[in-house]
């Protein structure tokens, strides 16, 4: 099979690590960059020198076979329309677009053209979240009944959109990855302090009748612990507890590592209740570095692109997470708690 050639839209501090997955996958001479910028398409000419440069997108859209879009996330849904209606396979960087009606339009378009789409939920691949997943899903912590989720940092804020799209969404979509399924109900708090039009902390809690319960921390303004490789100048905290009626597992992603270990209520003959803890298991994991992750990434696309098969992370799951971000927003604006309907809670291939 012929090597697809790829259209990456946009070279920004992000998309140049994109670039650079795209090379270390030896597809730097099948690569087109696009991006507005004369700086970004000087830095792009300087470190890709094998790879075609443009100004426009549109310009080099008849000499490619999939696009790469890591443009900022307001523009996603005009990319990808033009794309698909062009005949072209998309991976689309999260989110998939700023809104469920947009991402449904891009699912229904490539349905229609048979296209290929995958979606950038760069911690799915980090081996720490799939020995969570398995664990959890083997009944490793019991009935799952708490998940907390930490994604904060003091970094650079995006200009595109908040905390929610940028940041939350990455644990949001580990969350209903694992679950199988959207909760039946969200609510939220969003903050704005820096004054650019979106929120920059936000507090987020989900519902999943039947199941666990969720907390979801985020902020660009709140410092972590530890450097962070994903953004230039940061410091920040990533992490994930899913605590069940026999155990609880934890992955912090600055560190690489699973902690999994029995801990539960047990019953007294007085009828009272006792915990019990065992010592904690800890896995490591190498780390993940961002052009790994997106190499690992652009792989499974690749493969699927050849297969004409969607991935795992395909349309129907970048729909799921813009449903479930509009409940936040629509939470947060008024105040109250949102209920997810029944026929939006499937995550599609989750």
């Amino acid at each position: 099979m012929i090597a697809p050639r790829i259209l990456q839209v946009g070279y920004g501090a992000f998309g140049a690590q994109h670039a650079r997955a795209w090379a270390a996958l030896e597809y730097e001479a099948a690569l087109i960059i696009a991006d507005s910028s004369p700086a970004a398409r000087e830095a792009a000419a300087k470190a890709h020198p094998k790879a075609r440069i443009v100004a426009d997108w549109r310009e080099a859209l008849g000499d490619c076979d999939a696009l790469d879009i890591a443009a900022p996330s307001d523009l996603h849904h005009a990319i990808a329309m033009a794309a698909l209606e062009a005949g072209r396979d998309l991976f689309i960087e999260k989110p998939m677009a700023m809104n469920a009606t947009q991402a449904r339009e891009i699912a229904e378009r490539a349905a229609a053209r048979q296209r290929v789409v995958q979606v950038g939920y760069l911690l799915r691949i980090h081996p720490a979240a799939r020995a969570l997943r398995e664990h959890v899903r083997a009944a490793g912590v019991g009935a799952p009944s708490m998940i907390v989720a930490e994604f904060i940092s003091l970094k650079r804020p995006r200009r595109d959109a908040g905390v929610v799209l940028n940041d939350a969404v990455h644990v949001l979509d580990l969350m209903c990855w694992i679950m199988g399924r959207l909760p039946d109900e969200v609510s939220a708090t969003l903050v704005e302090r820096l004054g650019r039009g979106f929120e920059d902390i936000a507090a987020i809690t989900l519902n999943w009748r039947d199941g666990p319960v969720a907390r979801v921390d985020a902020s660009c303004i709140v410092p972590g612990e530890h450097a962070d490789e994903f953004a230039r100048g940061a410091f920040s905290r990533k992490r994930l507890t899913i605590t069940g009626d026999q155990g609880q597992a934890s992955v912090d992603f600055m560190l690489d590592a699973l902690s999994t270990r029995k801990c539960l209520l047990m019953p007294q003959d007085d009828g009272s209740w006792m915990p019990l803890y065992e010592s904690p298991q800890r896995r490591g994991f190498m780390p993940l570095s961002p052009i790994q992750g997106m190499a690992a990434q652009f792989a499974i696309f690749l493969d699927a692109i050849g297969r004409r098969a969607q991935p795992e992370a395909n349309a129907a799951s970048g729909v799921a997470m813009a449903v479930l971000a509009d409940a936040i927003f629509e939470a947060a604006r008024t105040k109250r708690t949102v209920v997810i309907p029944s026929a939006a809670r499937d995550p599609g291939s989750a």
